[in-house]
């Protein structure tokens, strides 16, 4: 067992928050997350999954056919436009 000061200067949690911030700061942190992309975010949380056994050679495999996959999304357009444009970009889950 290991105290949570400990578990954040070893690299084993991101950041502490006091109990009154968590709900806040995690709903902060799911609107960050759900701004982007949902079929890259979909896709980061199977990899994520998936590399808890890894086979390697499998999941280098995995993440070359799922990064030429996305892409060749509509959302990887958009994002790439809206970049470009200094814009906001609006996903759509295609």
């Amino acid at each position: 067992m290991i105290d949570a000061g400990r578990a954040e200067r070893i690299g084993l949690v991101g950041r502490m928050v006091d109990d009154d911030r968590l709900l806040p700061e995690a709903l902060e942190l799911a609107g960050r997350i759900a701004a982007n992309p949902p079929l890259a975010v979909a896709a980061l949380k199977r990899g994520l999954r998936r590399a808890l056994d890894p086979d390697w050679d499998g999941l280098g495999a995995w993440v070359s056919a799922t990064l030429g996959e996305l892409f060749a999304t509509e959302d990887h357009r958009e994002g790439v436009r809206s970049f470009l444009e200094k814009r906001a970009p609006n996903y759509v889950g295609r």
